[in-house]
């Protein structure tokens, strides 16, 4: 099958077509990766074990020199723990932050600008590291790095480029790492270093591993949300009704709780939760895929070789009939709300 995610002048319904005529499993043309496994099999791809499709191998071999896997592990579990540590934290005070640099954030669109990955700094870091040139230009860096995968760079060229720039990353993570074990040692604490130096997430493990879980959630703030809330902007001014909707349901909460963003006035924001969801439902295209540790076989009796890498067709699944029922190419927010929503 050729690689529809790359290629001109094709549409998204003729991608579906062609997954629906091979069984929703294909190989593909031109791609990083040997097989695309469709929505037929959503259940079996997400529930495989590490040890079937591993999903760390495919950056390793990729992306070289990249971390082995198991400190690649240790990324994930240490942004893990800090995510969810950072949520349990969330104050008011917080939200009244993030809503003031969304707020900025908004405004910088207009100027062709964006404060965002400032306000990532700040968040983690506090006004210190705002004033940092080395660590944001370290930051920088570190998240121009893609996350997510993509064969708009599968060229040696690109192969190349990717090469070097992960070379280049070492000395900037290592002063990233630096910046945070210096914070916790002279108590400079505001933050995300905060949180860590409270709970004591670190307490008793090597240095070198404190710096992880720290870059993974910038990365995942400052490379991953940032996008996501330029695409919701988008999807709402194409969709006029949508937005009316939408900003009456923000005004009588406004109303309600005045000028002040807080955890109940969020908890009422019912139709932004749908509308976020249905922007990322179309805003996705492929994330990491699978590297395959032994044969694999599907239901249909397809067999996925040993060896090669696979990826779940995220961008056919999320506007397959069903699971989004009726009219899944377009923007309807409706489709998220559960029946015991105010809104629903």
């Amino acid at each position: 099958m050729i690689n529809y995610e790359t290629t001109q002048n094709v549409t998204s319904k003729e991608y579906i077509d062609a997954m629906n005529k091979a069984d929703d499993i294909a190989s593909i043309n031109n791609s990083m990766v040997n097989y695309i496994v469709g929505s037929s099999y959503v259940s079996q791809f997400m529930s495989a074990p590490t040890s079937l499709l591993n999903y760390t191998k495919f950056r390793l071999m990729n992306y070289p020199p990249s971390k082995c896997v198991s400190e690649s592990m240790k990324d994930n579990f240490y942004a893990k723990k800090l995510l969810n540590m950072f949520d349990l934290k969330t104050d008011s005070q917080a939200i009244k932050r993030g809503a003031k640099w969304t707020r900025r954030y908004l405004e910088s669109i207009s100027k062709q600008e964006t404060t965002y990955f400032e306000k990532t700094i700040y968040d983690f870091c506090g006004k210190r590291g705002l004033n940092d040139e080395k660590l944001l230009k370290a930051v920088s860096k570190m998240i121009s790095t893609p996350v997510t995968y993509t064969d708009y760079k599968n060229s040696l060229f690109g192969r190349l480029n990717l090469y070097w720039d992960s070379k280049s990353q070492k000395k900037y993570y290592e002063y990233q790492n630096l910046y945070v074990l210096n914070e916790l040692k002279y108590l400079h604490t505001e933050g995300l270093i905060k949180v860590i130096a409270e709970e004591g997430i670190f307490d008793g493990i090597p240095k070198q591993d404190v710096g992880r879980g720290f870059l993974g959630t910038i990365i995942i703030s400052g490379r991953l949300l940032a996008p996501a809330l330029s695409n919701f902007i988008l999807d709402l001014t194409l969709n006029q009704k949508v937005f009316y909707k939408l900003a009456f349901e923000q005004k009588k909460i406004i109303e309600k709780y005045e000028n002040d963003i807080t955890l109940e006035a969020l908890d009422e924001m019912v139709y932004l939760d749908a509308c976020i969801l249905e922007s990322m439902r179309l805003g996705s295209m492929s994330g990491i895929p699978r590297f395959v540790e032994k044969d694999m076989y599907l239901p249909n009796g397809v067999k996925i070789k040993e060896k090669s890498f696979v990826k779940f067709g995220r961008f056919t699944h999320n506007r397959s009939e069903k699971y989004f029922l009726q009219h899944p190419h377009y923007f309807i927010p409706e489709r998220h709300l559960k029946t015991n929503t105010k809104l629903s």
